[in-house]
């Protein structure tokens, strides 16, 4: 399992708990700003109550906290293509992905 933590800062810090490799990474204020306006968008969506069974898909869970709002989001590759949640949660991974790489 990964562990992603975005702050309002921009300080993005991810965790492999499988491995034990941490990294971490600043974003710019365009990434930020790209970020931004994703969250912005999951305001007007709710997400599923309950996660699709599956086996063999992995599992997405998202915690967003702004102010005082919380989004809490569980999805897997079932239920999420299509929703206002996949450019965020793709967004992401990206950037997991480069952090860990570094």
């Amino acid at each position: 399992m990964r562990v992603i933590n975005l702050s309002f800062l921009g300080t993005l810090s991810v965790t492999d708990e499988k491995t034990h490799k941490q990294a971490s990474m600043q974003l710019d204020q365009e990434e930020m700003e790209k970020i931004s306006q994703l969250v912005l968008t999951l305001e007007q969506s709710q997400p599923e109550s309950k996660l699709p069974a599956c086996a063999d898909c992995i599992n997405y869970g998202l915690d967003v906290r702004i102010d005082s709002r919380q989004i809490h989001a569980l999805f897997n590759d079932i239920n999420l293509p299509g929703t206002a949640y996949q450019p965020l949660i793709y967004e992401l991974m990206k950037l997991q992905e480069e952090a860990l790489s570094k």
